[in-house]
């Protein structure tokens, strides 16, 4: 019998498999002690790796395996019933010697029982080093279905699926053949339906009036006000594109929610000042300026902190003022400019910053803010007013 040796890894199916690779056997071909599992710990402190001892199991050969197949033949043979003595005849039956027969050659060896450590291991190593199974082909005996309906009763239950046959169409220009309908249908008894494939809209008990969809069951609304059909409702996100990115679903929001300000408040516009986002790329070619060093410059990488690499601080180090320069030097690459009117606040401080004069403050209105003094006589003001018309709203009623 050899010895055990040990190999240690992360986990044990990478213990196992180093053992494997090292030993160039199967894990079939091992006998295996677990020493340690092994863990993980916390973010990688106190990890533990896990420990095996392997060793090779004894092999049979074929000549040897044969011979005892034969002894257990022979030794079956001569087991013979014992002899029967008549009542009227006094002699024994004597024995008849048979001729033993060699066995033919056995297509199959007999199956041992093996160790349980041994078919732990196996069901736990890796998938390149399990023995291949014989694939197992299943006649198809239905032709492919789609879903084209779901019928219910008057009751509005499920009572099954209206689906039709397909079929594979005519190759296209790859080479590929797309299931297409036979024109067939037949119905499928069921009495529940679950979306279970990719993603579908749920309105749940919302009350969506005239709202239109489309074949994907996304909402139909405008691409600026995000307004649909139905005048009161306002969508963004995965229901009006289908599934998307996240910060597109919270751009669309923050647009749909000041389309809904202004909608619930009566002589608004949705349209006016509104972000069109239609945005024009810069001509690099008729430019005023030199602009040939932009566009060209590689994106800066942080530095790191070798003392905190074991720690839970942030390793990373800020850009020095050389870095900084050039990694801004590479802000015209979209072209796209814009201003932000509602974190604008009308100082003019850019108008002084930019050292190309490319910012100019525009008046659009006559109006000029009171001072600090005046400014309760305009507060007491406006109350008298809302005060008024809340007076005037209820004598209405």
């Amino acid at each position: 019998m050899e010895d055990y040796i040990q190999f240690s890894a992360k986990t044990k199916s990478e213990a196992i498999t180093k053992a494997c690779i090292e030993l160039g056997v199967s894990s079939d071909q091992l006998e295996i002690q677990v020493i340690s599992e092994g863990s993980n710990g916390f973010f990688g402190i106190g990890s533990k790796p896990a420990v095996i001892k392997v060793r090779k199991i004894e092999s049979v050969s074929e000549e040897e395996e044969m011979k005892e197949i034969v002894e257990t033949v022979k030794l079956d043979s001569f087991k013979e019933e014992a002899p029967v003595q008549e009542e009227k005849k006094t002699e024994a039956i004597k024995p008849v010697k048979k001729e033993i027969k060699e066995p033919k050659a056995v297509s199959e060896k007999p199956r041992q029982p093996k160790p349980v450590k041994e078919r732990a291991a196996k069901e736990k190593q890796p998938r390149e080093f399990r023995e291949p199974k014989e694939k197992q082909v299943r006649e198809k005996t239905t032709k492919p279905v789609k879903p084209v309906e779901i019928l219910t009763d008057d009751k509005d239950w499920v009572t099954g699926i209206r689906c039709i046959r397909m079929e594979l169409g005519e190759p296209d220009e790859k080479g590929r053949r797309k299931p297409v309908g036979t024109g067939k249908f037949e119905t499928i008894a069921v009495s529940s339906v679950i979306a279970a494939i990719g993603q579908v809209v749920d309105w749940g008990t919302l009350d969506v009036g005239a709202l239109e969809t489309t074949k994907k069951g996304t909402a139909i609304a405008d691409g600026l006000t995000y307004q649909t059909a139905q005048p009161d409702i306002f969508v963004g996100g995965d229901c009006y594109t289908g599934p998307k990115f996240a910060i597109d679903a919270i751009a669309a929001g923050k647009e749909a929610a000041i389309s809904l300000h202004r909608y619930v408040h009566p002589g608004q516009t949705l349209t006016m000042g509104r972000d069109r986002r239609v945005y024009k790329a810069l001509d690099k070619e008729h430019a005023l300026l030199d602009i040939s060093h932009f566009d060209h410059g590689k994106r800066q990488m942080p530095g790191y902190n070798e003392a905190k690499a074991k720690t839970f601080a942030d390793a990373r180090v800020t850009f020095t003022e050389e870095q900084v320069r050039k990694e801004t030097a590479r802000c015209l690459g979209c072209g796209a400019t814009k201003v932000d009117e509602y974190l604008c606040i009308g100082c003019g401080l850019c108008t002084t910053k930019c050292k190309f004069d490319a910012i100019h403050l525009k008046k659009v209105r006559d109006w000029h803010a009171g001072t600090f003094e005046t400014m309760p006589i305009k507060v007491a003001e406006g109350l008298v007013k809302r005060a008024g018309g809340l007076v005037k709203n209820a004598v209405k009623k």
